[in-house]
């Protein structure tokens, strides 16, 4: 397998949850060495460097990965 990178933005689709409170969310989800940046308002860009069949298929399984952790997350 190949290592891709890739950068996912995404909204949590929780406006209550704090920077710090998201930063602990993915951190806890195994996302600690990825890049993360917020634009405000529960607002996320990730970037992260991973081993994958494609790079398709890491985006799919990011994706997956962060609507079972985010439910209401929606993809900008």
């Amino acid at each position: 397998m190949d290592v891709y990178e890739v950068e996912l933005r995404f909204s949590v689709g929780e406006p209550a949850l704090s920077i710090d409170a998201i930063d602990d969310i993915l951190y806890d989800s195994g996302f600690g060495d990825a890049l993360v940046g917020h634009g405000g308002r529960g607002k996320v860009s990730i970037t992260l460097s991973r081993q994958a069949a494609s790079e398709k298929d890491l985006i799919s399984s990011t994706q997956l990965l962060i609507k079972e952790i985010f439910p209401k997350a929606t993809w900008l």
